[in-house]
């Protein structure tokens, strides 16, 4: 009799927070997958990061003319310690990168991408913060590059 009592409180006890968390789920829009509403295919979430991948068409075409651009007007002090600045973004990211699931870090990278694009539109930013958001925009694309190839292998 002890053990369909405990048995029969564990299961309305399961029920209950199930239940919970699923109102929870709707009642407030929280998603437990990285992807909201993903249709996924059988072989999980792996395959749905490779639709919209980084490319040579989505960096901007001033990359290279607007980095020597900046060589040409001298500014160099600046540009060195900008420089840093990317190579410390760019160790930052490389451990966030670590700490992430492969969908998550590909969504982190392209997050990181639109945002640096979408400052690179503004037209107010100035030549070293476009440089530097520019360069931004290189390293994700890299790393973009760099997490398809090696998920790649892992499949």
């Amino acid at each position: 009799m002890k053990k369909l009592l405990l048995t029969s409180a564990i299961l309305a006890t399961l029920f209950i927070v199930m239940g919970s968390m699923h109102a929870f789920q709707k009642m407030n829009d929280v998603r437990l997958s990285s992807k909201p509403d993903a249709d996924l295919p059988f072989g999980g979430q792996s395959s749905i990061k490779y639709n919209d991948c980084i490319t040579d068409a989505d960096l901007p075409t001033e990359l290279h003319g607007h980095i020597q651009k900046l060589y040409e007007l001298q500014l160099d002090s600046s540009i060195s310690k900008i420089d840093a600045s990317i190579k410390k973004f760019g160790r930052s990211m490389d451990a966030t990168l670590k700490n992430l699931s492969t969908v998550d870090a590909h969504e982190y990278i392209h997050q990181s991408f639109e945002k640096s694009k979408h400052i690179i539109a503004n037209k107010d930013i100035s030549d070293l913060q476009k440089y530097y958001h520019l360069e931004i925009m290189r390293i994700c694309y890299e790393r973009d590059k760099s997490l398809n190839h090696n998920a790649a292998g892992m499949l």
